[in-house]
């Protein structure tokens, strides 16, 4: 079995990440529909196999598969302020409920 080892800084601890099943499932899936089963092609380089996420908040991410790793790209730039901010998210729904 591939294990990806992710790293946590604030901890200075290396968890592996044991299980993604679940993203190969659904990478195979994708396959049916993109090239490669991606539509970004710096998806293409995730080792050992792309996260589909689940979750975020922050800067950290959880796929499918249970697996939390920090998203240090966020979107090279267009999440700056990480996955679900509180006070963005807060004004978009305050801006929703206008229309």
């Amino acid at each position: 079995m591939l294990l990806a080892l992710v790293k946590f800084p604030i901890a200075q601890e290396i968890i592996p990440m044991r299980y993604y099943e679940k993203c190969i499932s659904k990478l195979q899936a994708a396959k049916k529909y993109f090239a490669g089963g991606v539509a970004s092609s710096l998806r293409v380089s995730m080792k050992p196999t792309l996260l589909y996420a689940a979750s975020a908040k922050g800067a950290r991410i959880r796929d499918v598969d249970g697996n939390e790793c920090i998203d240090y790209l966020l979107a090279h730039g267009p999440l700056i302020l990480g996955h679900a901010h509180d006070g963005l998210t807060e004004s978009v729904h305050q801006v929703l409920r206008i229309y």
